[in-house]
């Protein structure tokens, strides 16, 4: 593919999705559902339109040399998928963490966050996609089981205070 398009391709995509960003962002900013749909969102694009839009273009599937078991966009969606999933219950942990005050969630997100892109670096070994989707998904996971308990406490501390008229 010519560099010029591909260029061009790559500077509208970020024009648009930047300007996109910050209109939303405007409009829900401090809405945690919103801002997680958002921010979820913009990765999703930014991944799909910048990065996987410019090898896309040409007459075959495009393979990565190091992973040659699957093809680059499958490999690219399913970590999407994964960091997706790791951002909407991190900003769930974020978020009540911050209004709870309590620490250890506060250091939860961000320390899962830079373990599972850590483990992206896997995918540089030869066939190492096999194993560092799994372990980011491992971690997709953690975080949906984290988040989960949170919950679970918060309902139950609601169910067992007293109803005052």
């Amino acid at each position: 593919m010519n560099s010029s398009l591909a260029s061009m391709i790559e500077n509208s995509c970020i024009k648009k999705f930047s300007l996109f960003m910050l209109i939303l962002l405007a409009c829900f900013h401090f809405n945690a559902t919103w801002t997680t749909m958002v921010f979820s969102t913009i990765l999703y694009i930014i991944l799909w339109e910048t990065v996987l839009l410019t090898p896309a273009f040409g007459p075959a599937t495009f393979y990565v040399e190091r992973c040659s078991s699957m093809p680059f966009s499958l490999v690219s969606a399913i970590i999407c998928l994964a960091f997706v999933t790791i951002h909407t219950f991190s900003m769930v942990i974020a978020f009540n963490g911050y209004a709870e005050g309590n620490k250890s969630d506060q250091i939860f997100v961000p320390a899962v966050h830079l373990i599972a892109a850590s483990m992206t670096l896997i995918n540089f070994a030869s066939g190492g996609c096999m194993v560092g989707i799994p372990l980011i998904y491992f971690m997709a996971i953690l975080t949906l089981l984290h988040c989960g308990r949170m919950v679970w406490r918060r309902l139950t501390e609601t169910r067992s205070r007293p109803v005052v008229s």
